[in-house]
């Protein structure tokens, strides 16, 4: 392979671990972060999977 290629394969890859590599939390004003990953709506339901007799939604 000629250096070019081999060089251009090599920055491509660098490229492609650092953006892989980004945060996504968001700070605020007030110092907290927020990982936007996560922000939306959310909700979920559980029956008698830590307590016996106990349903949480």
């Amino acid at each position: 392979m000629s250096k070019i290629l081999k060089s251009g394969i090599s920055l491509l890859l660098m490229v492609l671990f650092f953006a892989s590599c980004t945060t996504q939390l968001k700070t605020l004003e007030n110092g907290k972060k927020i990982d936007n990953r996560l922000v939306g709506v959310w909700s979920g339901s559980e029956k008698d999977q830590q307590i016996d007799g106990i349903e949480k939604k």
